[in-house]
């Protein structure tokens, strides 16, 4: 039997739920031969079936407001290994008006069943992370599925800057290469980031 997001709805705002549930599976004739556990675990089962519907219709580009932070380097690039793109937003109006920064809570934004299902709601609560990542100064572009297509579609101008990890030179040569030729070809400034003397950071050294 299929759970409609109305029907739990239903449930969950019912005085009690115990009883909603055999009412809704009276009314659609199923006969029912299970404990009220048993029937809560559907009820959840079917609530995490729509949670990971709509993740599935969700689309969302990171970027952080700074390129040496020691603990995204090591999370987001592989160890060090991978490569820092950095973009100037300034003139770009398109992009600025789909850019909104993440905000750092202590709590769990609650959210209502009826209401997740909202574009709104959901674009508000993935810009909400635990205050354990507010060193990430995150901001995010968040695009969600129309039928078959992704809406808020951007287009990115060219990088300003590119920031090689301190142990990029760990990847194979080809792989090096062929970044590097698809980075100088397009002009954009590659910089190479390395381990400060004194200090727990990195630091952009000279030119590529």
């Amino acid at each position: 039997m299929m759970i409609s997001v109305e029907e739990i709805a239903s449930i969950t705002t019912s005085d009690d739920p115990y009883l909603r549930y055999p009412e809704i599976c009276k009314a659609k004739g199923v006969i029912l031969n299970i404990t009220p556990e048993k029937q809560l675990a559907i009820i959840h089962k079917r609530f995490s079936d729509i949670t990971a519907e709509r993740s599935a219709n969700l689309r969302v580009s990171c970027f952080t407001e700074n390129h040496d932070s020691l603990l995204m380097w090591a999370h987001y690039a592989d160890q060090h290994k991978g490569f820092c793109l950095e973009y100037d937003f300034l003139d770009e109006d398109q992009i600025r008006a789909f850019l909104q920064p993440v905000v750092y809570s202590e709590k769990i934004r609650q959210i209502g069943l009826l209401e997740e299902l909202t574009m709104l709601t959901n674009i508000g609560s993935s810009l909400v992370k635990s205050m354990e990542w507010a060193y990430e100064l995150e901001w995010r572009i968040t695009s969600f599925k129309l039928g078959e297509e992704f809406l808020n579609y951007v287009t990115a101008p060219n990088p300003s800057a590119v920031y090689l990890g301190t142990r990029f030179d760990q990847n194979d040569e080809h792989l090096q290469k062929e970044f590097l030729d698809v980075f100088h070809q397009k002009e954009i400034p590659v910089y190479q980031m390395v381990k400060h003397h004194t200090e727990f950071k990195v630091i952009r050294s000279e030119n590529q």
